[in-house]
């Protein structure tokens, strides 16, 4: 049967407390109306932009549950902060922590400059406003790239990916890693001068 955004009327913070609690007890019809109420934030967050050519896109909404489920039991409501932050979180977190998990299989099992489907992921950089900025990484391929890389930090290297090679927006990669968007701007103007360094052209 088709659901409905509407199928359950909205709770207050204390009312929703109660309602998770007695999922935590093992209420069989509590915790399925805690999924139907957050179904949705699981499937938007398991069909992310930076998932779709992931190997663990078919995976992501079992990913997504298991990490809802574990925020029910670890959510305390005495903090104060509702439950729905608390588990877009956590959903998030799960998933983002499964793809660079699954990211790094892949740079140790394939070649460094090339997408899974062998095409030269440099020639192919986009996901920035800026026809400069890309301009800057495309300087990059090849043995340039294994040059340069070094240099960055793994925040600095999660940001290049994202950003650059998912088309992550840097207000959604803040979300993603935890921080703020003016930090990830800064770490992308960091790995931006970095890069520019080991193409040898001028930073100004």
């Amino acid at each position: 049967m088709r659901e409905t955004r509407w199928a359950h009327p909205p709770l207050t913070k204390a009312e929703e407390d109660v309602l998770i609690a007695r999922a935590v007890r093992g209420e069989a019809g509590a915790m399925a109306e805690m999924h139907a109420r957050y179904r949705g934030l699981i499937v938007a967050e398991s069909r992310a932009s930076y998932l779709r050519n992931a190997a663990l896109a078919a995976d992501a909404e079992n990913i997504g549950v298991l990490a809802f489920i574990e925020a029910l039991h670890d959510y305390d409501p005495k903090h104060g902060a509702p439950f729905a932050g608390f588990v877009k979180g956590r959903v998030h977190h799960a998933l983002y922590t499964e793809f660079r998990r699954e990211r790094r299989l892949w740079e140790r099992t394939s070649h460094p400059e090339q997408t899974a489907d062998g095409r030269d992921a440099w020639e192919h950089c986009g996901g920035t406003e800026n026809p400069t900025e890309c301009a800057d990484l495309r300087l990059l391929v090849r043995g340039l790239l294994r040059n340069v890389m070094h240099r960055l930090t793994e925040r600095e290297k999660e940001i290049l990916s994202l950003h650059y090679f998912r088309d992550l927006t840097l207000r959604r990669i803040a979300v993603l890693l935890g921080t703020s968007a003016s930090a990830v701007s800064k770490s992308k103007a960091n790995l931006l001068r970095k890069l520019r360094a080991g193409a040898g052209v001028a930073y100004v």
